[in-house]
């Protein structure tokens, strides 16, 4: 907020010092600047790292050019581009967003589909990394003190828990989303999620149903949910709930690769082999596709010779 007082311009793009937005994006960068100064634009960040844990987890392919090196990113949706106007303000203690003000001054929100690459893990000094969990743990504990009644803080600090590997302080504070929201799936996936991660299987499995049951859009859902029915051996179920990621989202490797493995666990190899085909075309060079592929064609063609 101090920074938007030096502001002189009619636009203000705000980004953090570990951020770029690749050069083949700045002219529609450029083209929305020409468009309605009554409007604000929510951009895709893909905050990128190597630790398949993390919600919202997507796996790149090796060696794209935005990556970094990083195996992967998630994403998560922030207006970034905003008109420089009396009364625009960052509003929270944490995860801080104009979002609010531009509401009131009547500044509609659109959605951009520039993606910011975001690189909070590069060249970090040693001990920055937990300094920077301990710091934002603290936040979002003073989140939820000053909003005890706001869902989606209790659900932040579930996710600052789960990055500290402490499951079940998380499990807990994700709960306390639940009971405020009980009708929001995506408070009972983190929920699902966070049981999964500490081996209460049964339990997350009951948290994912529902969270699916809320919202049938929620592609991570169906996505852990089927993952969870896999560890369960609950192979029908499982291809249902992944047949309907891949439904919902085509792009994301893991929907196919996961779907093959419960079609392998239901006795259907050679769907199981069209599955990995089909995830090969979108993805020709993932590896783990790759080992799975060559595994079920060798005990697919062992099975033929016998």
């Amino acid at each position: 907020n101090a920074a938007l007082g030096y502001s002189r311009y009619p636009w203000v793009l705000s980004m953090d010092a570990d951020e770029i937005i690749a050069q083949e994006d700045h002219d529609t960068l450029r083209a929305l600047l020409r468009e309605s100064p009554r409007r604000a634009y929510r951009f895709i960040t893909r905050n990128y790292t190597d630790d398949a844990t993390t919600s919202g987890f997507e796996p790149v392919e090796k060696g794209a050019p935005h990556a970094l090196g990083f195996s992967g990113c998630f994403p998560s949706a922030k207006v970034r581009l905003f008109p420089n106007v009396a009364g625009v303000r960052f509003e929270g203690v944490v995860h801080e967003l104009p979002n609010a003000s531009l509401e009131r001054g009547g500044i509609d929100i659109v959605d951009t589909p520039i993606s910011i690459h975001h690189y909070p893990l590069l060249n970090l000094r040693e001990g920055a990394e937990e300094a920077k969990k301990n710091l934002y743990l603290a936040l979002g504990k003073k989140k939820v003190a000053a909003n005890p009644s706001d869902a989606k803080a209790h659900s932040e600090l579930g996710d600052q828990y789960i990055d500290m590997g402490a499951y079940g302080a998380a499990i807990e504070a994700y709960k306390m989303a639940v009971a405020l929201e009980p009708t929001a799936g995506r408070w009972l996936k983190n929920l699902g999620a966070a049981l999964y991660l500490l081996e209460h299987y049964p339990q997350a499995l009951r948290a994912l149903r529902l969270a699916v049951l809320r919202d049938p859009a929620l592609e991570e859902g169906w996505r852990n949910l089927g993952v969870v029915l896999i560890r369960q051996g609950v192979w029908q179920e499982a291809c249902d709930a992944l047949e309907k990621a891949v439904e919902l989202n085509e792009g994301h490797p893991d929907n196919f690769r996961y779907l093959a493995i419960a079609q392998s666990g239901c006795g259907d190899v050679s769907g199981a082999i069209e599955t990995l085909e089909c995830l090969f075309q979108r993805f020709p060079a993932h590896e783990e596709g790759r080992m799975l592929y060559a595994n079920l064609t060798a005990n697919s063609d062992s099975g033929s010779d016998s």
